[in-house]
């Protein structure tokens, strides 16, 4: 997507460095949409000393325009980017698939929490009684999910930043889980979307300049 004399608008994304895989999403929005960005990756105390304060609700991530408003939680910023720079390339044809695109990015997000709630779990005992409630609900949510996804797109006939969302966080839904979920013949329709996605042209080539980070696609070697 050619944005070119756009591009001067600067934000900067300021995440912990343990947030890295968390805030794909946002970078490869980003990245379609040709933005102009800095990432900062600090530790805790850098975080803590100084952006926490002047951080609405003192939370990480968070993205800064150029004119110092900030923004926060990765589905809030992708969906801001996505309403501000993408509203006729990455939005339903009408309020109702509008409505389809938040319900699917509100759905992942919950099944992220969910195994960031077991795998952050630090007491053995608890995260043993937490396994088969986060991983039923997990495995409920992605047949879901596979059922509404269309040929090439969450949407029937085109992309949306519902896709890029869970094409970003999927590498870090893996890494959480323990196993790859969708590369098996009962998601193709994630497979696909993986694949279109991916094939974008400036996310292809962000992957190729970044060829260290695990993509969609990839991350299944990981397991």
């Amino acid at each position: 997507m050619d944005l070119s004399n756009e591009t001067q608008f600067q934000y900067q994304l300021i995440a912990l460095k343990n947030q890295e895989m968390l805030v794909e999403p946002v970078i490869l929005l980003m990245e379609y949409l040709n933005l102009s960005y800095t990432v900062e990756f600090c530790t805790e105390t850098e975080w803590n000393t100084k952006h926490k304060a002047v951080t609405p609700f003192g939370m990480s991530p968070v993205l800064v325009e150029q004119d110092g408003k900030k923004i926060v939680r990765i589905k809030n910023i992708c969906r801001y980017l996505a309403c501000v720079w993408g509203a006729d390339e990455l939005w339903g044809k009408n309020s109702h698939e509008n409505l389809q695109i938040d319900i699917i990015v509100d759905t992942i997000e919950d099944m992220r929490q969910d195994l960031a709630m077991y795998y952050y779990e630090p007491l053995p005992g608890v995260k043993e009684g937490l396994r088969d409630f986060v991983y039923k609900n997990f495995y409920y949510y992605i047949n879901k999910l596979s059922d509404m996804a269309g040929a090439k797109s969450f949407l029937i006939d085109k992309l949306s930043w519902a896709d890029i969302f869970f094409y970003g966080l999927y590498p870090l839904l893996n890494e959480m889980l323990g196993k790859d979920i969708v590369h098996s013949q009962w998601n193709q329709p994630f497979t696909t979307i993986f694949k279109n996605v991916h094939n974008l042209p400036s996310i292809k080539e962000y992957f190729i300049k970044n060829h260290h980070r695990h993509s969609a696609l990839t991350s299944a070697a990981i397991y």
